[in-house]
């Protein structure tokens, strides 16, 4: 039984404008988000280094990282985004208050969490429960429920190229994104609603 999403708080109703807003970015700008902390274990460096890459194609993208810790980490991603001459192109907000968090997710035209080991991870959930699509590492827990071009993009862990290319793709294939945003609404209100998930443990505990 997961511990689900808020769906009061996480649906398609949340409004976007949120991060251009914040960020001074043209509306047209198609923001990449990372929910993730900044830690070795999530792989940011490689959603970073995937950025040259997708420069190649599209040029009206803004990726985001906004994460509750992993400071020390920081300094050697942000020394990766000069290094790679990309700066431009990156904004780092660091934490985000919780009741701002659906606001983030709906501005972000892709949410991506890499990270090489998971469990059941609410920011995924919670991007999927607002209406953005995902793409997300190949590890055991994405073999439960998630199916790749079905309800999300499934790519090799560190594998900068597939993230480009993921990216590049969502993007401009507008039926596939229909696509992944339905169906991850159907999968947060069938296997992932919070409300329904703790009566399902009430009933446990109750019998």
């Amino acid at each position: 039984i997961q511990n689900g999403v808020d769906r009061e708080m996480f649906n398609e109703r949340v409004k976007p404008g949120y991060l251009h807003h914040k960020l001074n970015l043209d509306e047209n700008i198609k923001i990449v988000a990372s929910p993730r902390a900044l830690e070795r274990l999530y792989n940011i460096d490689s959603i970073i280094k995937s950025i040259p890459h997708v420069l190649k194609t599209r040029r009206d993208i803004h990726f985001v990282f906004f994460y509750a810790f992993g400071e020390r980490y920081f300094y050697e991603v942000e020394k990766l985004v000069e290094d790679l001459g990309i700066k431009n192109m990156v904004s780092f907000i660091s934490y985000v208050p919780y009741d701002e968090v659906p606001l983030v997710l709906k501005d972000a035209h892709i949410v991506v969490s890499l990270p090489s080991t998971d469990s059941s991870p609410r920011s995924v959930y919670e991007a999927m429960a607002v209406g953005t699509p995902c793409i997300l590492s190949e590890i055991p827990w994405t073999k439960s429920f998630i199916r790749d071009r079905e309800n999300a993009l499934v790519v090799p862990v560190r594998d900068e190229i597939r993230i480009a290319d993921s990216i590049i793709e969502l993007l401009d294939n507008s039926e596939l994104r229909t696509t992944i945003i339905d169906n991850s609404k159907l999968v947060v209100k069938g296997k992932l609603d919070y409300d329904l998930n703790m009566k399902m443990m009430e009933d446990i505990y109750v019998d």
